[in-house]
């Protein structure tokens, strides 16, 4: 058994997780600003697209992208995995009150789903434009990918816990970031707000969880997925090149200039501090649960 003692962050999930707090009227309150944000590696905020006067058309492409893979991330990464957990199926023993917080995280996981639906929905309403479409979102293919190649080493569950554990440490700067600029629709920061302060929770569930089974598990299980915690966290942080391609399409872009556009973002993205800073959470917990070496945990953008 793990040393380590649990600690519930969910103290307070009764009254304040979105799914319970949330009010029952409409909350979709439509406002004036920008549908996504304006990253400097976004290419949103490319000179060519700025100058196209289309900047607009792609940030809600970017945005009804960006939803669609936080529908798959939690209906098809964080919301089984969370149900593993509550069903001791990830090859660790740990107590009831871990279980049970598994199942709150369930419960906020397919409300951020439906939250994500809804906003999706009004956004290609308001701009009238076609979904992005994407065959399979970055950190989606990525996991797959590691749980593919691990097969022969690694139970397929378990790969999918240490997705859920970067995409949970991860989330929360990343949307406290986008929450914090103030030039974005109110509809969105509402939605980037409601889904920070839940995610505040399922980082720490997430972090303690990570520290309490990860000496359970095999050594030879531990040493095969060690390598994979950069790159997990890399396809997470990273610009999704294929959403941006696809966002430019969709907004009237040629092939030939969208490709340009996206190969020079991700080289601007790749000299960008802010999303590695995205990565620290996860660093964090990998470096508390003692995964890796420190000079292991350096995860590159590019």
């Amino acid at each position: 058994m793990s040393e380590h003692v649990y600690r519930s962050p969910f103290t307070t999930w009764l009254e304040k997780s979105a799914v319970r707090s949330m009010p029952p009227s409409p909350w979709i309150a439509p406002g004036e600003g920008r549908w996504f944000p304006n990253d400097s590696w976004s290419v949103a905020a490319h000179p060519a697209v700025v100058a196209s006067g289309r900047a607009h058309l792609v940030a809600a492409q970017l945005l009804a992208g960006y939803l669609d893979f936080t529908i798959q991330l939690e209906s098809t990464c964080v919301g089984p995995v969370s149900r593993d957990v509550a069903l001791w199926r990830i090859g660790a023993h740990y107590g009831d009150d871990v279980a049970r917080d598994a199942l709150r995280l369930q419960c906020d996981e397919t409300f951020h789903a439906l939250l994500c639906h809804e906003l999706r929905r009004h956004v290609l309403d308001r701009t009238e434009l076609p979904a992005p479409r994407i065959e399979e979102h970055r950190f989606l293919r990525q996991v797959r990918l590691v749980r593919e190649r691990l097969a022969p080493f690694a139970p397929p569950e378990l790969v999918d816990f240490c997705a859920a554990v970067v995409a949970e440490t991860v989330i929360t700067k990343t949307l406290l970031k986008d929450w914090d600029e103030g030039e974005l629709r109110p509809e969105v920061r509402e939605f980037l707000l409601r889904h920070y302060k839940d995610e505040l929770r399922h980082g720490a569930f997430f972090a303690q969880a990570l520290r309490i089974v990860w000496p359970q598990w095999d050594d030879c299980v531990r040493h095969a997925i060690e390598p994979c915690w950069p790159e997990l966290t890399f396809a997470f942080v990273a610009p999704d090149a294929e959403l941006s391609l696809a966002a430019l399409l969709g907004a009237g872009f040629s092939s030939h200039e969208a490709r340009l556009i996206v190969r020079e973002c991700v080289k601007r993205a790749a000299d960008a501090t802010e999303i590695r800073a995205c990565a620290s959470g996860t660093l964090a917990a990998l470096r508390d649960a003692g995964v890796v070496p420190d000079r292991a945990l350096e995860v590159p953008v590019a």
